[in-house]
């Protein structure tokens, strides 16, 4: 992360068909233990840039999309949802994730998704305990998750679990600062321990 920007790492785009992993009722991949072996593939990427076998298995059979920006760990998650009325998702697929990505000490785990989402999915990633945007493509939306990943809390955008539309405070430089270095730190650690471990699919 350079002084000053926010850079993305990664996109990591979960298909509909994944559904079927996560279910257990592909036979594509007989030699691992699913679903938990593909969740934790995807989240080993994700946060760490740690890519596996299984990962390339699961982006050539297109269950996945991957795009890779930058080798960097990950010190924020965006959670992007908010699917159409018939490809609701979010307790075969989301909720999942988030299950998993809540075990990583000090990540910064962010729920968003578009003002024009027919489904809110920003309700269902606050009950679960998450900051969220529900106005991503708005300046509002945009400015509300730069004080988020910045370190803020909060709910914000225009639907109904929103608190306000955007923050009236900002944390500060200092604050903003040393929350970033904290997650860098503790997250480099868990990394190493990975890496030590050998843990990679």
């Amino acid at each position: 992360m350079r002084k000053n920007q926010i850079k993305l790492a990664r996109i990591v785009k979960i298909k509909r068909t994944f559904v079927d992993v996560l279910n257990n009722k592909t036979n594509d991949f007989p030699e691992y233990k699913l679903p938990e072996d593909a969740i934790n593939t995807l989240i080993l990427y994700a946060v760490f840039d740690m890519k596996g076998e299984l990962l390339s298995k699961l982006t050539e059979k297109r269950y996945t999309e991957i795009n890779r920006l930058s080798g960097e760990i990950a010190d924020t998650i965006l959670i992007a949802g908010g699917n159409t009325i018939q490809n609701d998702t979010f307790n075969a697929i989301d909720r999942r994730f988030i299950e998993k990505l809540r075990n990583i000490n000090d990540l910064n785990i962010i729920g968003v998704e578009q003002s024009y989402s027919e489904i809110n999915y920003c309700e269902k990633y606050k009950s679960m305990g998450l900051d969220t945007v529900d106005n991503v493509d708005e300046l509002t939306g945009k400015v509300s998750l730069i004080e988020l990943i910045r370190g803020g809390n909060g709910n914000y955008g225009i639907k109904k679990e929103a608190n306000l539309l955007m923050p009236n405070t900002f944390t500060s430089i200092d604050v903003s600062e040393n929350s970033l270095k904290k997650r860098r730190e503790s997250l480099i650690e868990q990394y190493q321990s990975l890496q030590s471990a050998n843990i990679i699919q």
